[in-house]
This record gives structure tokens, sequence and C-alpha cells, in this order.
């Protein structure tokens, strides 16, 4: 039991973040990938567990440039100092994955492809690219044992709910009710 406020074991600091727009993802997770040793898949995350649907649904919902789900998590102990140690991502998995997809060409948003979608600069098109809006933050911390790792990953992923079929639903028919 805890009876001061400072007695609560904080969570790790974020010591560096980025914002990567969707335009450049791909090359940005590879730079980190071929130049740090980033692992995108440790062993404490689960499998790829998103349907294609559910994919879909994350890319078209980005695509509106919104202000939640844009956050990623990773851990580096040597970040920005002696660079030594596992470059984990701790959270975000299926969101990475998802966003990565479309921009390869893997999968569709609004039944397009990334290639499909067009930019204007003076009313005049200008070729295919993502928006600049939609982007991702890149956060990284810097915990350094592993065991401090893995019960940052648990506290991110424990305790939540997900919806049942039937909550959505309810909801979808709610909306359909609107006018």
């Amino acid at each position: 039991m805890f009876t001061r406020w400072d007695q609560i074991p904080k969570y790790p600091h974020i010591h560096y973040c980025v914002t990567a727009g969707w335009q450049y993802l791909d090359d940005f997770i590879q730079r980190y990938v071929d130049e740090y040793g980033l692992n995108l898949d440790p062993d404490f995350q689960r499998a790829h567990v998103w349907t294609e649907s559910q994919q879909v649904s994350f890319v078209e919902y980005m695509l509106r440039e919104p202000t939640s789900g844009q956050h990623l998590y990773f851990n580096h102990p040597g970040w920005m100092n002696s660079f030594e140690g596992d470059f984990v991502l701790v959270d975000g998995k299926q969101r990475l994955n998802a966003a990565l997809r479309f921009l390869r060409g893997e999968i569709r948003a609004f039944d397009s492809l990334v290639t499909d979608f067009v930019e204007f600069k003076d009313g005049i098109p200008s070729g295919g690219r993502i928006s600049s809006g939609i982007e991702f933050y890149i956060n990284i911390a810097r915990l350094q044992t592993r065991r401090d790792v893995l019960q940052w990953y648990l506290d991110f992923n424990t305790g939540g709910t997900p919806h049942t079929v039937a909550e959505i639903e309810r909801v979808r028919g709610l909306l359909e009710g609107e006018v």
C-alpha cells in the first residue's frame, strides 16, 4: 500500500522522441534496423494478431489524421550515448505493421492502394504521396535491464478490456440511426 505520491514507482522517462511522417516511415524504420539493430519482433511481443480487416481499419483511421494512436514505444539502454544494448519495439507492433503493409502496397485503404493517392500542389497533381500530417511519434526509453523492459511491456498491455463484437455492433446501430 502506498500512502504518499512519491512512493508510487514511476514509468520510464522517454529519453528521445521524434516524429516520423508516414511518407518516410519505411525508410526510417529500416535505418533503425540496419544501423542500430532494432528488433521489431522481440520474444516478449505477441505475434502479428491483427486481421487484415483490422489493419485496414487502423490505416483508414490514421489517414484521417487523428490525435491518438500515433505513439510507438521502443527501448534502447544506450540510446544517444554508447548505443550499446538491445534496441526493441515495446509497444505498437500491430499499428506499425499495418502502416508498413499499406505503405508497401500490401493492403488497401478506402479501396485504394497507397500509389492511388495523389497530392496536389497549387492545384496540380504532383504524384502519389502520403500527407505530411500522417505520422507516428517514435518514443525511445533507456531502461537498463530486460526485467524493466518486460515490466514496462506488461504495464502497457495489462488491464485493458477489448470491446466485444456486440458492443461495437451496438454503437454501429446507434450511428446508423443518426441523420
